[in-house]
């Protein structure tokens, strides 16, 4: 349960913050932050690792990667679930996409 919801407050919180005119969605973005901050007080982490760079013993698993250019190294380019945590004790890896430099050829993104 902790990590369905969670992950759904992620999404939304992502999708609120994009908004820039529209009130009412600025009103649901500041509910969001509020219940994200509940989670925070109880002990639950959400980690998005968009631009985090590849090291090798990552908490995530990597579901792709693709050429991107700009890197010289491997990169979360995209987060797709988050890594969660409940009082230090993992309840969800995360999933990622990673890029890696548009000159290299394929291969693992580690």
């Amino acid at each position: 349960m902790i990590a369905r919801v969670s992950i759904n407050l992620w999404r939304a919180r992502r999708k609120a913050s994009g908004s820039e005119g529209d009130k009412a969605l600025r009103d649901v973005g500041r509910f969001l932050d509020l219940a994200w901050d509940a989670l925070l007080d109880v002990g639950v982490e959400v980690i998005d690792h968009t631009g985090e760079f590849v090291t090798g013993g990552e908490a995530f698993s990597v579901l792709m990667t693709e050429p991107t250019e700009g890197l010289d190294r491997h990169q979360v380019i995209e987060t797709i679930r988050p890594t969660i945590y409940f009082r230090n004790a993992m309840v969800q890896a995360g999933q990622v996409i990673v890029g890696r430099p548009a000159d290299s050829q394929g291969g693992s993104a580690r």
